[in-house]
């Protein structure tokens, strides 16, 4: 957590690592973890969220899973 601290991105810029990441961080919340607790992590996390590519990629995730 404390290298998402100080950046917007995991690497400083939007990287392949984001993209790779996103879909645990969005688990978190149901492993018990509260990313609420880490401010920037938690903002890391709306802004991926937020992207189009990955609103896609995880509704496509779900509609797989289902």
């Amino acid at each position: 957590m404390q290298r998402v601290e100080s950046r917007w991105w995991m690497c400083g810029r939007l990287t392949i690592a984001d993209f790779g990441l996103i879909p645990y961080a969005t688990l978190a919340e149901s492993c018990g973890l509260d990313l609420s607790r880490h401010p920037n992590a938690h903002a890391w996390m709306k802004r991926m969220v937020a992207r189009d590519s990955v609103k896609r990629t995880m509704a496509a995730a779900a509609s797989a899973a289902a």
